[in-house]
C-alpha cells in the first residue's frame, strides 16, 4: 500500500504548527504550538483582558447579524483535546487540560475552561507592580 492508494488507512491525529500576533493598543499577544500545547503568550494581563473585551464585544454584535454563530459558539462545534497554556511575560496564569475540569470556582469568575496558576498570578501582579512602582519613583527623581 502506498500513500495514494485509497484503502491505506490515514491517521486519526491532525498536527497543526501554527503562529499568530494579535495587537491590541495595549501590547501584544503571541499565540503559537509546541509540544502538542497551544501557548498563548502576553505583554501584560492588560493585554489579555483587553482582548477578551474585544472578542466578546465582536461576538455580542456579530451574534445578532449571523444568528449560526452564537449557536456555533455556544455548542462548541470545535472540541479543543490539548492543553493550552496562557503566559504573560513568560510566566504561566493560567492553564487548561483537556482531561480535566476546570471547577465551579473558574466558572464563577467566568474563565472556564481555564484553571488559574496562583503562583504564577502572584509573580505576574507583583512584577507588574513592581515595574510600575519603579517607574514611577525614577519620574519623581529625574
Amino acid at each position: 500500500m502506498n500513500e495514494t492508494d485509497p484503502t491505506t488507512p490515514r491517521p486519526e491525529r491532525l498536527t497543526v504548527e501554527a503562529a499568530l500576533t494579535l495587537s491590541t493598543a495595549q501590547g501584544t499577544i503571541n499565540v503559537h504550538t509546541a509540544d502538542s500545547t497551544l501557548f498563548v503568550d502576553a505583554d501584560s494581563i492588560s493585554v489579555l483582558r483587553a482582548l477578551y473585551e474585544t472578542t466578546q464585544g465582536a461576538m455580542a454584535a456579530h451574534s445578532t447579524e449571523i444568528p449560526a454563530l452564537d449557536a456555533a459558539f455556544n455548542d462548541g462545534p470545535i472540541a479543543v483535546k490539548f492543553p493550552i497554556v496562557v503566559r504573560v511575560r513568560g510566566v504561566p496564569i493560567a492553564r487548561s487540560t483537556p482531561e480535566e475540569s476546570a471547577g465551579w470556582i473558574t466558572s464563577l469568575l467566568g474563565i472556564a475552561p481555564f484553571t488559574p496558576d496562583p503562583v504564577g498570578l502572584a509573580r505576574t501582579v507583583g512584577g507588574q507592580l513592581v515595574s510600575t512602582l519603579r517607574n514611577r519613583w525614577r519620574t519623581r527623581t529625574d
